[in-house]
């Protein structure tokens, strides 16, 4: 059942602005808590060890924060935002699905200052 087995999940990730792009993600992890969607990582760390992009998402409050990381080679290129709007999760079919929607993020070097990230994600290992 997919949300469940170890190497599925992930999902496709659009991004404009200072940079742009497309990623697809083959894995994710999530964990969920007291039935809220509280976290989301791709790619699944067991899976990818060495990843070139990272995406990460966690809820606190009812408050989305989210990092992403199109290329880890090159560090200075790196994202986030908390309170990170048109970030939704809801379980359908079995399964977690995120979607980011216009998700405004701010770069963290101050050189290269936003990124708007589109996308369709879902869950893959549950933690």
């Amino acid at each position: 059942m997919l949300g469940t087995s170890p190497g599925r999940g992930g999902g496709n990730v659009v991004y404009a602005g200072a940079s742009s792009g497309s990623l697809r993600f083959g894995s994710s992890t999530c964990a969920v808590r007291n039935g809220a969607l509280v976290s989301f990582s791709a790619p699944d760390g067991r899976v990818d060890a060495k990843p070139k992009s990272k995406l990460t998402l966690s809820q606190a409050a009812g408050q989305w924060t989210a990092a992403f990381v199109p290329d880890t080679t090159d560090t200075a290129h790196s994202y986030t935002r908390t309170g990170a709007a048109s970030i939704s999760a809801a379980r359908r079919g079995g399964a977690w699905v995120i979607t980011l929607s216009g998700t405004t993020l701010a770069g963290t070097t101050g050189k290269h200052p936003t990124l708007t990230l589109d996308g369709l994600l879902t869950c893959g290992r549950l933690t």
